[in-house]
């Protein structure tokens, strides 16, 4: 069985793709998603076709940073009732540690561990259940801006700067 993402991840898929100038619907098509799927935020969609269909975006586009503008389109409603549940937490921890315990129910095959690392910092360390299929340049950026938009909603801080540190993802396979 594969993992499955909540069709709310291509909120603002078709209307950016029709911003190129270019007809969302047969992408969609191409790569195996039925559009319809997208008129139900808590649809699921296959997770390789996901990965496929913001790749395919991206080249039929002709940007390399289609995964950002999109990601700049969402915020914490793309999460679903996570989102709510995580805006009700007093702290941004305990919201993160919310995100932590229920992402599973909007991206299968993706883990995250908060870890408070002083009085000021906590650290986010996401996990890919798996090796396969790791090349998608597009899903990295969607989900950074994704991630940076769900923590400027929770601190509501729409006019400053929010500070994300990334760490390369290793080549190296861990023995």
């Amino acid at each position: 069985m594969g993992s499955y993402i909540r069709a709310a991840s291509l909120g603002g898929f078709e209307d950016l793709v029709r911003s190129y100038g270019i007809n969302p619907i047969g992408i969609l098509k191409e790569i195996g998603i039925l559009p319809a799927l997208l008129r139900d935020p808590d649809s699921f969609i296959h997770y390789d076709h996901y990965l496929n269909l913001l790749e395919k975006a991206a080249l039929a586009c002709q940007d390399g940073c289609f995964g950002l503008k999109l990601g700049a389109l969402q915020n914490i409603s793309t999460i679903g009732l996570i989102g709510v549940y995580m805006s009700r937490q007093t702290s941004i921890l305990e919201a993160l540690s919310v995100a932590q315990k229920y992402v599973y129910l909007h991206a299968e095959g993706v883990v995250f561990h908060v870890s408070q690392q002083n009085a000021l910092f906590c650290k986010l360390n996401f996990v890919r259940l798996s090796e396969y299929n790791t090349d998608v340049p597009q899903k990295s950026q969607l989900a950074i801006c994704l991630v940076a938009n769900i923590l400027k909603d929770l601190i509501m801080l729409s006019l400053f700067p929010l500070l994300l540190f990334h760490s390369p993802l290793s080549t190296k396979k861990s023995e």
